[in-house]
Formats: structure tokens, C-alpha cells, sequence
């Protein structure tokens, strides 16, 4: 697939984007013009085991690696037309992005549709995944951005650059900077600090001017005059937008790392959180980044972003970077406390399996109603679909997913999702897929409270809440490039960020009520030995600390 770069454009000739894509696909197109854009057939469609050879196609035009590639959709989003050509077939991007949105949408019904041909195995899941195809992210993610007129011009930048560079991790770029850099025409808060976006609407309006003046003396009809009244419209929100815009330096010659910087600075002074060092967005090639970086190796899933409020929307204290070209200067400092320690710690989740000896870690090893609920809670972030309340009968869900499972084995969530089981049974499962996927079960040193760690989590390290972060961290301790050592007298201690935490009971404030209590003990003993020995069993260990993170 290639990008052909369009001729100058005319009023006459708009802007457009033009991928040509191999011979073999071409039945791809058929299928969509043919079937799925009559949409009073689709239904039909879908039912039908004779198109079965359709979906094959659109599938494997949907997996081609060029949907992945981060600078598609800067093309897309500032092109007024976007075709793709299959061999001498073209097809609009409207039409194809139609034709991905169902394909989606009906995916459950089409696998069915699969599983019932031999010569195809009978997979329950031939079709593997729809949602996580290159081309099914890229309609998902340009759907959300932008707004355009019937001109195809952008009306509307939906997103700023925090949430555009986090929603857009699994889009592949060839330059590093670019993770960053090619999204700035996009993001409603940078779009006028780019270079790209500046020349694009350069061409705009030299183009509107080119149409005007072939019409001299010309008599304004109604349709002109709206025409006029809309385009200054446009322009007024287009200075609006930039009195508002922020700059942001393009330099391809600086360190990745500073760009990091400039990045997470930039994010943090507008959303006034933390939450960015939290979301996997970094490409994973490269091994010397800081932690508070967060890469695409490893990570648990996509969606970071939950709704949670561990800190109780308490704001960013002592935030800053190390001072450039010194002994720190890849330290990022900022204030928080350790809430707790890891004590015990299972197994992490493999593709989303329910590992058996998270159920001895839970204390629930006989699987008998009723689940406990710290336990059928955890594993779905005590929240509901799409991170809404936590429905009342994901209780019963989670009991029938275990009386279904093997005895005393391994939960196989994949597998229950395809092969029968209620949707209220499917729908637990999907959101506990979500949250466990790569994660680990574990216990805290205090309280004996569940949660889940990242992979990489070990006995000993820290769970910690970070004033400005919404959800609790795992840190590890480092001194004198030590992990987990205790630091001595005088000595400089470093944590190293291993990602975000899930602690059963502390993810809506209740870490802050804590603090504030503990706080008010010791001030009550005027004795800080005593406040550091807790005095109360039960009550964790909660040190405020100035946090260096490496």
C-alpha cells in the first residue's frame, strides 16, 4: 500500500488522499459495494454462509499493516477526500470505514456464521479479534476526533495532544519523535503550533480565494451568501482556536527523552494531573528510557484510563523534572506517601486467564457460593462495562463462570466467551479480561487487602498514592542501584515506576481518609515514634515521601 501524493489543488480538484492496495484484495471492494452498503440487506447478509468468502476478504484488507502507520491518519483527517485502490477498484474512505463499522459491529454473528464450516475447522473465533484489527482502530480513533463540513474541511478538534498520543499507542510511526509530532495537526490544544496544519490551512484559504475571484461583479445568490456568513464564521473560531492553542516545539534533533519531557510537561500544565505516566504511549524499542515513561512492551491492555479517584482529586505537589545535564536529569520528582507494601503475589495473567492459585490467595480455594467479594470484585476493577458502576449481578456471573470452569484449574475466559454461557455471564467476563490481562493478584503487608499488580510487581515493592494520579502506583525502591534495599543514613533513594495498581477499597479516596486520620493520630501523640509503630494493628504504614523517579 502507498501513499500517492496529490496533484495541486483547484476548486475544481479537492484535496484528496489515494492508497492503492495489492490485486488480491479486490474482492474486498466487491463485497463491500455489492452487499454491505445496501444496508437494508445486511441482516440478510450476515446470515448468509454463501458470503462467508466476502468477510474473508474484508478481513484481510482490514489487516494490513498500513493501518497501523500513526501518519494515515493525519492524512485522513486533513484530506477532504480519501480513496483506497484495490487494484483498478477504488473505493471512498467513507464507504470502506462504513463498511469496518458493521463488520464490527455483527463480528459475534459472522464468527457463528464460521463455526459452523468444516472446511474451516469449525473455529468458534475464525475471524479472530475485529475490534483489535489495524483498520477497525483507525475508523474507531478518526471517528473521534474530528468533525468536518460537507467540504470536508475540519470543523471541530475533539481531542488535545494527551489524549490523542494516549489513545493512539498500537499506531506505528518509523521516527520516534513522530509518536508525538504527528498528531500535533490534530490536537484542538497544538494544531496551530504545527507546521503541517499552517501550510493546510494556508492552502485552504488560497483556495477559497482562487473560487471567489472567478466569479468578479458576479450577483451573491442565497446559497453565496450563506457560503460567505459560514467561511467567516470558520475564520472567527479558527483565531479563537489559536489565541487559545499552545506552542509546541517541533525539534527533531533533540534526545527522545526530551521530547518525553516536553510531552508530559505540556500534558501535565493543561489537565493539572499525573495520570499521563500511568498510560503506555512510548514506542518499546528502546530499553533506556526513565520509568516514567511508559512503554507499549508488556503492558496490561490499551484502555489505562478508568474512573477512579484514588487521590481524592487531590492536586500535583512539588511536580518537576531533574535540572538538564546533571546527575539527575532524568529524574522526575513529585509528592506522594506509601500506602502499603506487596506481601504476596501470584502469577500474572496470561491472555486474560483466571490463574487457580489466585483463588488460595483470595481465600476462597473450595469455589463454593458465595464468591468472596473483595475477590469477584478485583477482578473486574469494581467497575461495570465501559468503567461505569459495578452491576449487582456480576456477583452470580462470576459463580457460574466458576461452576463452568475446570475444577480447580485455570479459568479460560477466552474460551467461555465463545462457547456458550449467558451475555451477562460474557459481559463479566469481557470486562474481567479488560482488567486482569498481563496483571497480577496480590496482598498487602497491611489489612491483608486484594488487588492487582503489574507484571513486573515483586514481594516488597511499594504501592503508593502520588498526589495529582488517580490510581495507586508500584514502586520499587532503589538505592545505590540496589532494588528494594532500605535506604541507609544520608544515602540518595530513587523508586523506579512499575505502573498502576488496583487495591480493593482504596480507589475512591478512602487512601486520603487514611492519610488525614493517621495525620491527626500523631498529632494527638505529638510523638512521631509512635505514629511510625502505628499504635492500631490494623492501620497501614502511610510515610509521606518526595518521590525521585528513575
Amino acid at each position: 500500500m502507498n501513499f500517492v501524493t496529490p496533484p495541486p489543488r483547484t476548486p475544481q480538484r479537492p484535496l484528496y488522499a489515494q492508497h492503492s492496495l495489492s490485486s488480491n484484495t479486490k474482492n474486498a471492494i466487491e463485497f463491500i459495494k455489492t452487499e454491505l452498503l445496501k444496508l437494508n440487506v445486511v441482516d440478510k447478509v450476515i446470515r448468509q454462509e454463501g458470503d462467508l468468502a466476502g468477510w474473508h476478504a474484508l478481513a484481510a484488507l482490514m489487516s494490513k499493516p498500513y493501518f497501523s502507520r500513526r501518519w494515515v491518519i493525519q492524512e485522513l483527517a486533513l484530506a477532504r477526500e480519501a480513496t483506497l485502490q484495490c487494484g483498478e477498484q477504488t473505493i471512498s474512505w467513507e464507504e470502506f470505514a462504513t463498511a469496518v463499522a458493521i463488520f464490527e459491529k455483527h463480528s459475534p454473528l459472522v464468527n457463528d456464521l464460521a463455526k459452523k464450516k468444516e472446511e474451516w475447522g469449525n473455529q468458534a473465533d475464525y475471524f479472530g479479534d475485529i475490534e483489535t484489527m489495524g483498520a477497525t482502530r483507525l475508523v474507531q480513533t478518526t471517528n473521534i476526533l474530528y468533525r468536518k463540513s460537507d467540504r470536508g474541511e475540519i470543523t471541530n478538534r475533539l481531542l488535545d495532544l494527551e489524549s490523542l498520543v494516549s489513545i493512539l499507542p498500537t499506531f506505528e510511526s518509523s521516527i520516534k519523535h513522530d509518536t508525538v509530532y504527528a498528531v500535533l495537526a490534530l490536537a484542538k490544544d497544538t494544531w496551530h503550533s504545527s507546521s503541517a496544519a499552517k501550510a493546510v490551512s494556508a492552502n485552504t484559504d488560497n483556495g477559497s480565494s482562487r473560487a471567489s475571484a472567478q466569479q468578479p461583479g458576479a450577483q451573491l445568490d442565497q446559497g453565496r451568501t450563506r457560503e460567505i456568513i459560514e467561511e467567516a464564521a470558520r475564520r472567527f473560531k479558527a483565531k479563537k482556536e489559536a489565541r487559545e492553542s499552545s506552542k509546541f516545539p517541533v525539534n527533531y534533533e533533540a534526545d527522545f527523552v526530551d521530547v518525553c519531557k516536553e510531552f508530559i510537561n505540556f500534558a501535565v500544565q493543561k489537565s493539572k494531573a499525573l495520570d499521563i505516566i500511568c498510560r503506555p504511549w512510548a514506542p518499546a524499542e528502546d530499553d533506556n528510557l526513565p520509568s516514567w515513561i511508559p512503554t507499549l512492551e508488556g503492558i496490561a491492555n490499551q484502555n489505562t484510563v478508568k474512573p477512579y479517584n484514588a487521590n481524592k482529586r487531590t492536586g500535583i505537589l512539588g511536580f518537576k523534572f531533574g535540572k538538564p545535564e546533571s546527575h539527575d536529569a532524568g529524574s522526575l520528582y513529585t509528592d506522594g506517601f506509601i500506602l502499603n507494601t506487596v506481601a504476596t503475589i501470584g502469577d500474572a495473567s496470561q491472555s486474560g486467564m483466571i490463574p487457580k492459585e489466585w483463588f488460595t490467595l483470595a481465600d476462597w480455594p473450595q469455589r463454593k457460593w458465595p464468591p468472596r467479594e473483595s475477590f469477584w470484585r478485583t477482578l473486574v476493577g469494581d467497575r461495570g462495562p465501559d468503567g461505569g458502576n459495578t452491576p449487582i449481578y456480576f456477583r452470580r456471573s462470576f459463580q457460574e463462570i466458576v461452576d463452568k470452569s475446570v475444577r480447580n484449574g485455570d479459568i479460560n475466559t477466552t474460551w467461555q466467551i465463545h462457547h456458550g454461557g449467558s451475555s451477562l455471564t460474557k459481559e463479566y467476563l469481557k470486562r474481567c479480561q479488560a482488567v486482569i490481562w498481563g496483571r497480577r493478584l496480590m496482598k498487602t503487608e497491611a489489612n491483608d487487602l486484594l488487588g492487582l499488580a503489574p507484571a513486573r510487581a515483586e514481594k516488597g515493592d511499594l504501592i503508593c498514592i502520588i498526589y495529582g494520579l488517580s490510581v495507586p502506583v508500584a514502586l520499587r525502591r532503589v538505592t545505590d542501584d540496589n532494588p528494594r534495599t532500605q535506604p541507609k543514613l544520608n544515602s540518595r533513594t530513587q523508586y523506579q515506576l512499575l505502573g498502576e495498581c488496583y487495591v480493593h477499597g482504596m480507589m475512591d479516596g478512602e487512601a486520603m481518609d487514611l492519610l488525614k486520620d493517621h495525620q491527626a493520630r500523631l498529632r494527638d501523640k505529638q510523638d512521631e515514634k509512635s505514629g511510625e509503630n502505628r499504635g492500631e494493628e490494623e492501620a497501614p504504614r502511610m510515610t509521606k515521601v518526595k518521590f525521585e523517579i528513575i
